[in-house]
């Protein structure tokens, strides 16, 4: 879990096989409210979100996220995960993730069997925590350039009962 400082600048990351999320941005409050900077993050064959992000002012570039099948939590293991954060704008860009397709690690049928539910590229909006409180539900991010492939549940999905302006 990374609780981001004002102005600070974190770069050349990876974490690979955890047992939770990837990268778990934000406090234990929810409170953040400055701009930190992220680049070049790696999420590797991480059980829960590859980017959990519950703070707001978070900028991050040149993101991957690949998925194992043999490692992915069921429904949990999504791509990015964005909630409560009324502050500023989240902005994330040059993100891959890439899902998994079981048939590819397991092409003659044969070894354990695999999760086939990656969970969703991106998930926005309503959020819930492993032990099924509620997490927050305000979302305020911006996601460009960034490519969303494989084997996930859906693309991205919105939820909650939020208004979004779909033209900015």
């Amino acid at each position: 879990n990374i609780t981001p400082t004002t102005s600070s600048t974190y770069k050349y990351l990876q974490v690979s096989y955890s047992a939770s999320d990837g990268f778990s941005f934000g406090s234990n409050n929810n409170v953040f409210g400055g701009e930190a900077f992220f680049h070049h993050l790696v999420a590797f064959g991480c059980a829960g979100a590859d980017y959990r992000i519950h703070t707001s002012g978070v900028k991050a570039q040149f993101g991957l996220g690949l998925k194992d099948p043999y490692y992915a939590n069921p429904d949990k293991s999504h791509g990015i995960v964005n909630f409560y954060n009324a502050g500023n704008m989240n902005q994330l860009s040059n993100f891959t993730l890439v899902g998994f397709n079981p048939d590819a690690r397991n092409i003659l049928n044969a070894g354990p069997s695999v999760n086939g539910d990656a969970g969703y590229g991106v998930k926005i909006g309503t959020s819930y925590y492993p032990d099924g409180s509620y997490a927050g539900g305000q979302d305020n991010v911006g996601l460009f350039n960034s490519l969303i492939a494989a084997g996930m549940k859906a693309g991205v999905v919105i939820e909650g009962s939020n208004d979004y302006n779909w033209t900015n």
